[in-house]
C-alpha cells in the first residue's frame, strides 16, 4: 500500500522542526514542497510518501488497515493527525474434488480414492479435518509445506481405500463415497463424492447326466445334476425339481451356509426306476432338472436322455404226440409261444390250420 501525506501550513507562522510519523509505515519520505530551507512556510504544502506491505497475516486477520500519520513541529507540539483506511475483503473458500480408480466393478476389489482439497479463497485455512464416509479416514500424501495450514492457492492431496466385498456386489447398490472437509474458518462441510457402479449379474448353469444312456430292460437310473454359480452374485433359496425323480438330494458343494456362492458348484443325485411299462411304451426317458433361486426366478434347466432299445420278438414251437400213424387216430398238438423280446405282447392270436 502506498500512502500520500500532505502537510500544509494553514496558519500565519512559519513552522520549524517538522516531524512526521506513520504508525504502519513507521517513517515517510518527503517528496516535494520544501523550498530547501527545511521550514514549512505559511501556505507551503509538503508532500510525503510511505508504504506498507499488507501481508497474508493481515488478510487472515481481516481487520481494516487504519494507518495514521502524526505531525508535530517546534511551534505545534500537540500532534496533528489524519488516517487512511484500507478495508480487507476476506473470503474463506475451498474446493474438494474426489475421484475413484474404478468407476465400475463386478467382483470384490479394493477401491482407491484421491481427494484434492484446494484453498480457493484469500484466507489461510488452519485446522483442516477430512472425513470419508466409506473409508472412515484418509491419508494426506502431498501438498502441505509442513506448517499444517492450507494456504491460499495450496492444494492438499489425500488418499483413502475401501474394500468392496461380495456383500456389496450382492446388494448391487452404487458405492457413493463422500469426502467432507471443514476448517477453523469454514465450519460448514465442503463435500464431494465419487461413485462406483456395481455391474450385477445373477447367472448359473445346470448340467444333468445319467448313468445309462440306453436300456432294454427295467433298471434303476441314477442322475447327477451339477448346479454352478457362473455369475457374480451369491444365489439364495436354491430349489431344484426333477420331473421324473420328483426330488433330488444335495450330495456335495455347499459349504454349509445354504448359499450358492460365486464359482461354487452343488452336486445333486436323483434316481428313477424305469419299469416294464416304460420299456413297452418305448419312448425315450427325457428327465429334466429345473432350478430357481431368489435371484433367478426364470428356471434354468438341463435334461438327460435314456434311449429304450425296444425289441418285440417271440418264438412258436409246435409238437405232436404221434409223429407216425397207420390207422385213424386223434392227434394232439402242443404249441408253446414264448416272448423272447423285451416288450410285453398284447392281443395274442393263434390260429391252427
Amino acid at each position: 500500500l502506498t500512502y500520500t501525506i500532505t502537510v500544509t501550513n494553514t496558519g500565519n507562522v512559519s513552522l520549524t522542526g517538522v516531524v512526521l510519523t506513520d504508525d504502519l509505515a513507521g517513517a515517510a519520505t518527503l517528496t516535494s514542497g520544501d523550498d530547501g530551507d527545511g521550514i514549512l512556510e505559511v501556505g507551503e504544502a509538503w508532500v510525503y510518501t510511505a508504504t506498507y506491505e499488507a501481508t497474508q497475516d493481515d488478510i487472515d486477520l481481516g481487520t481494516d488497515l487504519v494507518n495514521t500519520a502524526s505531525v508535530v513541529t517546534n511551534e505545534i507540539t500537540t500532534p496533528v493527525t489524519d488516517n487512511a483506511t484500507t478495508t480487507i475483503n476476506r473470503n474463506a473458500a475451498m474446493t474438494v474434488e474426489k475421484v475413484v480408480d474404478s468407476t465400475e466393478v463386478s467382483a470384490p476389489t479394493t477401491l482407491t480414492y484421491t481427494i484434492t482439497v484446494t484453498n480457493t479463497g484469500n484466507v489461510s485455512l488452519p485446522g483442516v479435518v477430512l472425513t470419508d464416509d466409506l473409508a472412515g479416514a484418509a491419508t494426506l500424501t502431498s501438498g502441505d509445506d509442513g506448517d499444517g495450514i492450507l494456504e491460499v492457492g495450496e492444494a492438499w492431496v489425500y488418499t483413502a481405500t475401501y474394500n468392496a466385498t461380495q456383500d456389496d456386489i450382492d446388494l448391487g447398490t452404487d458405492l457413493v463415497n463422500t469426502a467432507s472437509v471443514i476448517t477453523n474458518e469454514i465450519t460448514t462441510p465442503v463435500t464431494d463424492n465419487a461413485t462406483t457402479t456395481i455391474n450385477r449379474n445373477a447367472a448359473m448353469t445346470v448340467e444333468k447326466v445319467v448313468d445309462s444312456t440306453e436300456i432294454n430292460a427295467p433298471t434303476l437310473l441314477t442322475y447327477t445334476i451339477t448346479v454352478t454359480n457362473t455369475g457374480n452374485v451369491s444365489l439364495t433359496g436354491v430349489v431344484l425339481t426333477d420331473d421324473l425323480a420328483g426330488a433330488a438330494t444335495l450330495t456335495s458343494g455347499d459349504d454349509g451356509d445354504g448359499i450358492l456362492e460365486v464359482g461354487e458348484a452343488w452336486v445333486y443325485t436323483a434316481t428313477y426306476n424305469a419299469t416294464q411299462n416304460d420299456i413297452d411304451l418305448g419312448t425315450d426317458l427325457v428327465n429334466t432338472a429345473s432350478v430357481v433361486t431368489n435371484e433367478i426366478t426364470a428356471p434354468v434347466t438341463d435334461n438327460a436322455t435314456t434311449t429304450i432299445n425296444r425289441n418285440a420278438a417271440m418264438t412258436v414251437e409246435k409238437v405232436v404226440d404221434s409223429t407216425e400213424i397207420s390207422a385213424p387216430t386223434t392227434l394232439t398238438y402242443t404249441i408253446t409261444v414264448t416272448n423272447t423280446g423285451n416288450v410285453s405282447l398284447t392281443g395274442v392270436v393263434l390260429t391252427d390250420d
